[in-house]
């Protein structure tokens, strides 16, 4: 079983290009916290603009639609990053989507290959789950919208840290995937890389939008083109998937034998999905 040491500030930060250091307001390292995401979600709200947040351990890490998300210490990458957008993007819709390609990308300049994208939060490698995402939002003024980005990523997660059947799907690791690299600094290159990546992503949005991270997304959907169930309200949906729409909509054509019977569109808010 690996650990790690305490965060290392000086690792992080030098993984940070001088756009995203000049972005970045303030950088909390925590031994423990309930929630990355919730800690900034309770903060007045121009102090959690442009605040990054990285937990050791969370002792009630959340996931999507109200799932809890698996934080042992000493082992994985629990950030949140704020941030505040003065007028909503015409495309806020997809900023999920495009944090999930910055994720991709921070883990493949870190040497991390295989990633794809599941939609709508997670990062897979061979079927096996990697990392999740989960963005939070709050209006305020009168067109605003204040943003909380959390990335889950496991760095040296082992089985013996977590609890009895506590992950209810298959699972991997960086440290796994580089199994030639020492894991000694491992875990703060990785993060300094992802909130490089993250600082890059929300500085940029307003004004290049979904556009930026459109082809990057094609290319890692793990789910376009493939047979897949949908789950709605526990009533299960088989159909082709399409894709997603101009608002990051998933796009599902339902079949009867070989007949089209429907195009649906389903938000993340309303679905669980899985391949097959």
């Amino acid at each position: 079983m690996s650990f790690f040491s305490a965060f290392d500030e000086t690792t992080l930060r030098s993984q940070l290009s001088p756009l995203s250091s000049g972005a970045l307001q303030r950088l909390s390292l925590l031994d423990q916290t309930a929630s990355t995401n919730a800690l900034l979600l309770q903060m007045p709200t121009l102090e959690r603009h442009a605040h990054a947040v990285l937990a050791d351990h969370q002792t009630a890490g959340r996931g999507r639609r109200g799932r809890s998300w698996q934080s042992p210490p000493g082992s994985n990458i629990y950030l949140s990053l704020g941030w505040n957008f003065d007028r909503a993007p015409a495309d806020l819709s997809c900023l999920p989507l495009a944090v999930g390609v910055a994720t991709v990308r921070a883990l493949e300049q870190a040497c991390v290959s295989g990633l794809g994208l599941k939609w709508p939060n997670d990062i897979v490698v061979g079927g096996k789950k990697l990392g999740g995402i989960l963005v939070e939002s709050k209006p305020f003024g009168q067109n605003g919208f204040s943003l909380v980005l959390g990335v889950g990523i496991n760095v040296s997660m082992s089985p013996e840290s977590l609890s009895v059947q506590s992950i209810d799907q298959p699972w991997t690791t960086v440290s796994k995937l580089l199994s030639n690299q020492p894991d000694i600094g491992l875990r703060d290159r990785v993060a300094g890389i992802l909130l490089d990546q993250l600082l890059e992503c929300v500085s940029s949005y307003a004004g290049s939008g979904f556009q930026a991270y459109d082809e990057d997304w094609q290319r890692l959907d793990v789910l376009v083109n493939q047979l897949i169930t949908v789950n709605v309200a526990g009533k299960e949906l088989h159909g082709h998937c399409l894709g997603i729409d101009g608002h990051g909509l998933l796009q599902v054509a339902e079949y009867c034998g070989s007949i089209k019977q429907q195009l649906h569109s389903f938000n993340s808010a309303e679905v669980s999905v899985r391949l097959g």
